[in-house]
């Protein structure tokens, strides 16, 4: 059907248009993913850098009923919250990126002009 309308070269423009918009796309997706990454592993390395911080101080000036083992259970309760909210975080981010198709769908709805109802007319005499 496209050769025989000589429209070849045209659908390859239009192809290579619509490929490199997605492209664009999905470049930009995947750079959100990894700063979104680079963010939270870095909030992660605060946290457990004050947790160790705060934990050796109170063990060294002895403030309140800190040692040893509740500084350990600190440090590992940190590393696995931070990895819990990395994760979920980018769940989250893909999901949201995912659920433009359903954001169309409500605004296909939404705007789509009714059509006319049905009207059943009565056979013609005869």
């Amino acid at each position: 059907m496209i050769r025989a309308f000589n429209k070849t070269e045209n659908f390859i423009e239009k192809f290579f248009v619509r490929q490199k918009s997605y492209i664009v796309c999905i470049v930009n997706q995947n750079i959100c993913s990894r700063w979104i990454g680079i963010f939270t592993d870095l909030f992660s390395v605060l946290t457990i850098a004050a947790t160790g911080y705060f934990g050796v101080l109170s063990v060294a000036f002895d403030l309140g009923k800190s040692s040893n083992n509740l500084v350990g259970l600190a440090l590992v309760w940190s590393l696995q919250i931070n990895g819990l909210m990395s994760f979920t975080l980018r769940i989250l981010a893909d999901t949201e990126s995912n659920m433009n198709s359903v954001v169309r769908l409500y605004e296909y709805i939404d705007n789509n002009p009714s059509e006319k109802s049905f009207e059943e007319r009565p056979p013609a005499a005869g």
